[in-house]
């Protein structure tokens, strides 16, 4: 880096960087408020809604992105709440998708909010939906699930590429080379990774149906 240039920030870093350093619990606004929905200047709309609900109106920058970041969050524990009554039962973990989950700052706030693990991911959500059920549209892809085993990494796919790495070693370490994957012991994604695990070996076993994207999992502050 030449001369005295900082490192540009993205608009994640900077509200989270602003929204930490701000007071907690100052003022709450709702987010779907219809007087938020047209385009124009956010902070001061969210200062008139505080002023007309007669709560701290926040002033600093710092002090609207958390009040911004705290009712997402909020509105997010409502919501689930809601759907949790018409349900009968408690989801846990909550996952979220989208750019928004690029803001750790939210992602924690949501956690404490709704009492329970966050997970987030992937970003690409909208997007890696719509190319799946249009895969699906035109007969490419036969269900979701195989979808989702295409767009989304594999839990079984990346236990068996460590697998096919792990025997590697062993090889390596005990014949000072490594055979020719011609012999289809550790053939990727041509037999079950399950198949490389020795009894008593300390690898774990995940079960190939498991499929996660997991950017950032989340938990309750304590």
């Amino acid at each position: 880096m030449k001369g005295n240039k900082q490192p540009l920030l993205s608009v994640q870093d900077l509200s989270v960087s602003f929204g930490e350093g701000a007071d907690p619990f100052q003022a709450v606004v709702d987010p779907d408020y219809d007087g938020f929905l047209p385009p124009g200047d956010m902070p001061d709309r969210i200062r008139a809604f505080c002023d007309s609900t007669n709560q701290p109106v926040p002033q600093s920058k710092g002090a609207v992105i958390r009040c911004a970041l705290e009712s997402i969050a909020l509105k997010y524990r409502w919501v689930l709440e809601r759907v949790e009554e018409i349900l009968g039962y408690r989801l846990e973990p909550l996952h979220i998708v989208g750019g928004g989950t690029q803001n750790r700052l939210l992602s924690q706030f949501t956690a404490d909010a709704v009492g329970r693990e966050v997970i987030t991911g992937p970003i690409e959500a909208t997007a890696t939906g719509n190319i799946i059920v249009q895969a699906m549209a035109l007969g490419h892809l036969a269900s979701l699930e195989e979808g989702r085993w295409y767009c989304i990494p594999a839990a079984g796919e990346r236990l068996a590429l460590f697998s096919r790495f792990f025997w590697n070693l062993r090889d390596v370490t005990q014949s000072g080379s490594v055979p020719d994957l011609d012999s289809g012991r550790c053939r990727f994604k041509s037999c079950h990774p399950d198949q490389h695990l020795q009894e008593g070996s300390t690898m774990a076993k995940e079960k190939p149906e498991e499929k996660t994207a997991v950017l950032c999992a989340f938990a309750p502050l304590r």
